[in-house]
Parts: structure tokens; C-alpha cells; sequence
């Protein structure tokens, strides 16, 4: 799984709450890497790599707009979406 990240999102920091999740998913067994976007298009780009090498999921951790590019990026994929709104 990918969790594509941005880092301006949000009114509050979420690192506590980043660590929570991945200690959790990786303690279930998924094999989990984050990718931080540091502007437009990033995250569709990072939804497309994650597509061309093989990702089951990407999860969209950011607002609307980080949201609506992994969407993007994963459009006609068989990969799956999920969504971690901050």
C-alpha cells in the first residue's frame, strides 16, 4: 500500500496520528510506504508509479485536492483507493 501524504493539510499536525495508523497497518501485515507530495500534481504522479509497480491500494491522506488527484492518477487502474481525510 501506498499512503500519499500532504503534508499542508489539515489544521493540526497528524504525525501522531500518521505513526498510529502505519503502526497498526504494519502490524497487520501490510506492507506500507509514504510518499509526501510538495506540490500540484504530485499526487497523481505518485498514484500513477504506484499503479506501474504494482500496488494493490493508495490511500489519499490530505484534502479534496490531494484526494481528487490520486483519484486521477488511479483512473482505468485496478488498484484500490482509500482515504484518510485531514
Amino acid at each position: 500500500m501506498l499512503l500519499v501524504r500532504n503534508p499542508v493539510a489539515g489544521q493540526r499536525d497528524v504525525d501522531d496520528d500518521l505513526a498510529r495508523v502505519l503502526s497498526y497497518l504494519r502490524g497487520e501485515g501490510w506492507e506500507t510506504k509514504v510518499r509526501e507530495t510538495s506540490g500540484q500534481g504530485d499526487a497523481t504522479r505518485l498514484a500513477r508509479h504506484a499503479v506501474a509497480h504494482g500496488f494493490d491500494m493508495v490511500v489519499a491522506m490530505g484534502g479534496d485536492g490531494t484526494i481528487g488527484e490520486v483519484a486521477a492518477g488511479l483512473v482505468g487502474s485496478e488498484t484500490a483507493m482509500g482515504v484518510l481525510p485531514v
